[in-house]
């Protein structure tokens, strides 16, 4: 997702100085979600950590990591109330699922630029650390897949190391 302003907070001309200005932010998560209720409510807990894309930040600017992650806990807003339907792979396709989290943790930024010296930036402009205060709302859709024979993984079929007798399919540093 594209964060307003970029990396100073405002919007500058020439595409935020073709390119050079603007951040995206990239959600990952870092463990397996939680159902907390039935699998069909949508209530999850997911941890994730945030990447910081930006030409200056290089590769590795995160808020959370694996150890540290950002801790969602989605629950279904008073509005929602999603159709059900069955997907041609035989999935149950969940559309819209609305959701939303307060008052999550943002830890402080790593990894931002040679040898983390852009951390402070990313610091102010995310308004990190953060302990109370943060929100989030989504609008998604889900697939939920029916178990493998005998209870097993459904991507163990795909191969690569997508299921439960593979990784889990994440990567990153």
């Amino acid at each position: 997702m594209t964060v307003p302003g970029g990396v100073l907070g405002i919007d500058l001309p020439f595409n935020n100085l073709f390119g050079l200005a603007g951040v995206t932010a990239e959600v990952q998560a870092v463990g397996v979600p939680v159902f907390n209720d039935l699998i069909t409510n949508m209530d999850i807990s997911l941890p994730v950590r945030m990447k910081i894309n930006n030409a200056f930040l290089g590769n590795n600017c995160y808020l959370g990591s694996e150890t540290a992650p950002v801790n969602f806990h989605l629950t279904p807003t008073a509005d929602s109330s999603p159709a059900f339907e069955v997907a041609p792979s035989g999935s149950l396709k969940v559309s819209p699922v609305k959701s939303a989290t307060t008052d999550f943790a943002i830890p402080s930024a790593s990894g931002c630029g040679p040898f983390g010296v852009l951390n402070p930036i990313v610091n102010w402009r995310a308004k990190a650390p953060a302990t109370s205060g943060t929100s989030l709302n989504t609008v998604s859709t889900a697939y939920l897949f029916p178990g493998g024979i005998d209870g097993s993984d459904p991507l163990d079929d795909l191969g690569g190391g997508t299921g439960s007798l593979g990784s889990s399919g994440s990567s990153g540093s």
